[in-house]
């Protein structure tokens, strides 16, 4: 646990899924291990070029990664609005989502009250 200086607050770091969820719910601050961006293919904007090569077997594990990090970010980013949790990952799922962002778990959405 760390101070922040930013918002005087503890800072938790959180090295799985199970701690991230604990912290988040509880509404502390937290910090979790996020992949590295720099290996994965680069984005081309402008005129078109000739296709990138395909990426690697690695560097597509590693996007996947990557991105399902982003994912959980995103949901934990999202506890206050989530009346719900995925049945599958356990991540928060704010009820205008049909599936869980995280791992993709058709939840369906929640209609609004009249």
């Amino acid at each position: 646990m760390r101070h922040c200086q930013t918002c005087n607050r503890n800072v938790f770091f959180c090295s799985g899924d199970a701690e991230a969820l604990e912290h988040a719910k509880a509404g502390h601050c937290i910090a979790k291990p996020q992949p590295d961006e720099s290996d994965l293919p680069p984005i081309y904007i402008g005129e078109p070029k000739p296709p990138p090569p395909l990426p690697m077997p690695e560097q597509l594990a590693r996007q996947v990664e990557f991105n399902r990090e982003r994912a959980k970010t995103a949901a934990l980013r999202d506890l206050k609005y989530a009346n719900r949790f995925c049945p599958q990952c356990g991540y928060p799922c704010p009820d205008w989502l049909a599936e869980c962002r995280v791992c993709g778990y058709g939840i369906g959405r929640v209609p609004k009250p009249k």
